[in-house]
């Protein structure tokens, strides 16, 4: 512990003292307050000094922290950046490998032919030749010329189509009537072909009474009957042959 000199009180200072208190106080009642009144300044100086200053007292404790101060208010967020620039678009991926091709059907049997027979122009057909067993092998038109006056001339054969088995046959309409049409029987293969026939004059003014000729081959499996329209006469045949005769369809013209 630290010990402090005492201090001697002077005329001087005690002079400034109650100055100081008078500015202070502007009344008696400071000075009775501060012991002013009391002092004497008139008095000799004693014979010795005034006895040894007393011991300093301890130390003060230290006063209590203050309160905390309040908190700052938040800061603003900050501005938010430019937005940067899109990025380039990734290049397309690679195409895939392309699928293998599908396997080509089967050909048809290589003997298969089609076939178009036709009479010819200023011709009309009147029977049908060929050869025939079970079925029919071969086929192709009679055909006669038509005159203006719906008579008709000398018939004569076309080429066939089909192959060489069975026997030869041919059948024609009766005098002075031509093909309008034909029943078939025939499922893979055509197995009877039967004439249909009209006369000229007659077809052309609509009478439709056909008359049911003679045909070749054998009634087997399902049997269709074919008719030009009226007034119209078969002048064609198409379809498909190799050993047999496997379609035939009629083709027809106004006559």
């Amino acid at each position: 512990m630290r010990e402090h000199a005492a201090v001697r009180t002077t005329k001087p200072l005690a002079t400034a003292m109650a100055a100081a208190l008078a500015l202070v106080c502007w009344s008696a009642a400071c000075n009775a307050i501060s012991g002013v009144d009391d002092l004497d300044f008139a008095g000799t100086a004693g014979a010795t000094g005034g006895g040894a200053g007393g011991s300093g007292g301890d130390a003060g404790g230290g006063g209590m922290g203050g309160t905390g101060g309040s908190g700052g208010d938040a800061g603003g967020g900050g501005m938010g950046g430019t937005d940067g620039s899109g990025g380039d678009a990734g290049g397309g991926g690679m195409g895939g490998t392309g699928g293998s091709g599908g396997t080509g059907g089967s050909g048809g049997t290589g003997s298969d032919n089609a076939y178009d027979i036709a009479c010819g122009n200023g011709n009309v057909a009147v029977g049908v030749h060929g050869r025939s067993g079970g079925s029919i092998d071969q086929i192709g038109l009679i055909c006669a010329p038509l005159a203006s006056d719906g008579t008709l001339g000398t018939a004569f054969q076309t080429v066939t189509a089909g192959g060489n088995g069975g026997g030869p046959g041919s059948v024609m309409c009766p005098a002075s009537e031509v093909l309008v049409g034909i029943n078939i029987w025939v499922d893979t293969q055509v197995y009877r072909v039967e004439l249909l026939c009209q006369t000229v004059e007659a077809w052309k003014t609509g009478d439709g009474n056909i008359h049911v000729g003679p045909g070749i081959g054998n009634v087997h499996s399902t049997g269709y009957g074919v008719k030009c329209p009226m007034g119209s006469a078969v002048v064609q045949i198409t379809g498909d042959a190799d050993e047999y005769v496997h379609s035939v369809h009629p083709r027809c013209l106004p006559l």
